[in-house]
């Protein structure tokens, strides 16, 4: 038997466009910085994107026929008291 592999979820392709005066800017600041307008553009991307995952917004999967025993409570939330006296 082979080793199982995950299934690679699609990139995606966003295109944009550029005036000549700001193309002309990008090739000069990457050919300074030796980095191709690739990777800048994704480095530059980078810390914005990591700070809106969706762990990080609480966007998580959940089943509609999972029960909700752990989930945060309100703070006027209180549990009934059946057995105190």
């Amino acid at each position: 038997m082979g080793k199982i592999r995950k299934k690679r979820k699609p990139s995606k392709k966003y295109s944009f466009r550029l005036s000549y005066i700001q193309s002309q800017s990008l090739q000069n600041y990457c050919a300074l910085h030796q980095l191709s307008p690739n990777k800048l553009i994704k480095s530059l991307l980078k810390e914005p994107m990591t700070d809106f995952t969706d762990a990080k917004l609480g966007k998580e999967y959940r089943d509609k026929m999972q029960l909700s025993l752990f989930e945060e409570r309100p703070i006027e939330y209180t549990q009934m008291q059946i057995f105190d006296e």
